[in-house]
C-alpha cells in the first residue's frame, strides 16, 4: 500500500468514525465483544456510558440492545475472534470495517450486497 493509498484509508476511517451512528455501533460492537471475551462488566459500563452522553436513556437501552443482540448472534453463528481495536480508537480494524460494511448493507435494504458482504466478515 502506497502513502497515498494509506493515508486516504486512514482518514476515511477517522471520517466514517465522525457520524454518530457508526460512532455509536463501533463502540457498542467493540465493548459488548470484550464484554463477553473478558466477563467484564466494566466493558458494558464503558458502552453504556458512551451511549447515555450521546442519546437519551431509553434510546440508549433501545440501541445498545440491538447491537448487544447483533453480537450475541453473531458469536453464535460465526464463533471466532474478532479484530478489534481499542475503545476510543479513531480507526477501524479489518473485521470491525466488515461488519459495518454489512450492517449498512441491512440498512439500505441492499439484499445482494448484504449477502455478498456475510460472506466477508
Amino acid at each position: 500500500m502506497g502513502v497515498d493509498q494509506s493515508r486516504m484509508v486512514k482518514e476515511g476511517a477517522q471520517r466514517v468514525l465522525d457520524n454518530r451512528p457508526e460512532r455509536l455501533f463501533t463502540v457498542g460492537l467493540r465493548c459488548t465483544i470484550e464484554g463477553f471475551d473478558y466477563s467484564d462488566i466494566e466493558c458494558w459500563e464503558t458502552a453504556w456510558q458512551t451511549y447515555c452522553r450521546e442519546v437519551d436513556a431509553v434510546c440508549a437501552r433501545r440501541v445498545l440492545g440491538e447491537v448487544q443482540y447483533f453480537v450475541r448472534v453473531l458469536r453464535q453463528y460465526e464463533p471466532r475472534n474478532y479484530s478489534l481495536f481499542p475503545y476510543g480508537c479513531r480507526r477501524l480494524s479489518h473485521d470491525e470495517s466488515q461488519i459495518l460494511n454489512f450492517i449498512v448493507c441491512l440498512q439500505k435494504q441492499d439484499v445482494v450486497a448484504a449477502d455478498v458482504a456475510v460472506r466477508l466478515v
